[in-house]
């Protein structure tokens, strides 16, 4: 009897583990098995549903309730997976514009490189001592947007600024890739110094482009150097985010292939806050609790914050 219960045992602590696992242990298992990673999109997903459906009826209801109180607009296109706002369209977008550029001139010579091509000038943990950072991410405006093109209310998963110099390389983010930590994921650029083409814009195909594309690859979830990429679509069909600071493009970013900080002449500033589904196979979140402590008593942007 003790062989049989000892894999009894066995088997209960591998389906305990799996059950309890985040995105990236099951993408691990789903790769140790030879399986095509998507299925661990599906396990992940899945698993995270059964632990916490509540979550999804609480989400869906209150979206419902707010989309029956706000005019929709439908502003990221459903099939591009973007849309284009004009400076300062967001509100307080002038004064947080003016609060990053400061950070970044106090900052870029000491911050630490992300990557070498760009340095992380505003952190999430900044958000406790700039309050009005927050302020805009989790205004209307922004939520609607984000609330509307998920059909339920995501969570914030990160705050950052960037300040990419003049540089030659072509590595890591500067080439074509999409973000994987889900389907969906809904990314809002704005531009905190005035940017160009030479500048290192943020580049990406819209979502149908991407989707024929991948269609074509063996394996997408990867780089993609240009050469390989043109050879499947059109340099024309890419969009860069250029314009003045304060101007703000909004990208599905797991499903449009991007890229961005090819900074040839003089310098980017950028702004990036992003929302994902509560349910993400492969949440990145980044702790925000603390950023809560001043805001009223708001059931939405609570379940925004992840505070369920």
């Amino acid at each position: 009897m003790a062989p049989a219960s000892n894999n009894l045992s066995r088997v209960k602590r591998v389906i305990r583990s799996l059950y309890e696992a985040d995105g990236r242990q099951i993408r691990g298992y789903v790769a140790r098995l030879g399986l095509n990673i998507e299925y661990a999109y599906y396990i992940a997903r899945t698993l995270k549903f059964v632990r916490s459906p509540y979550s999804w009826l609480k989400r869906k209801s209150l979206f419902l309730k707010i989309q029956k109180e706000v005019p929709t607009t439908h502003l990221v296109g459903r099939k591009s997976g973007f849309v284009k706002l004009p400076p300062n369209a967001l509100p307080g977008t002038k004064r947080i514009v003016r609060l990053i550029h400061n950070l970044a001139v106090k900052r870029k010579n000491t911050a630490e490189w992300w990557d070498p091509f760009q340095k992380k000038i505003f952190l999430p943990e900044d958000l406790i001592d700039y309050p009005e950072v927050l302020d805009l991410v989790l205004s209307d405006e922004v939520l609607q947007i984000a609330c509307e093109y998920f059909s339920t209310v995501p969570v914030l998963q990160s705050v950052q600024a960037w300040w990419s110099p003049k540089n030659e390389y072509l590595q890591n983010s500067q080439l074509y890739h999409r973000d994987n930590m889900d389907w969906r994921e809904l990314k809002f650029f704005i531009n905190v110094s005035d940017v160009e083409t030479d500048n290192g814009p943020l580049t990406f195909l819209p979502a149908n482009v991407s989707l024929n594309v991948s269609k074509k690859l063996e394996n997408w979830r990867r780089s993609i150097p240009d050469e390989e990429m043109y050879r499947l679509c059109s340099p024309n069909d890419s969009v860069e985010a250029v314009g003045p600071a304060g101007s703000c493009c909004v990208v599905d970013s797991g499903r449009c292939f991007h890229f961005g900080a090819r900074t040839q002449e003089g310098e980017r500033m950028l702004l990036m806050f992003n929302f994902a589904s509560y349910y993400a196979a492969m949440n990145h979140q980044t702790p925000l609790q603390k950023t809560h402590a001043n805001l009223p008593d708001d059931p939405l942007r609570r379940l925004v914050l992840g505070l369920n």
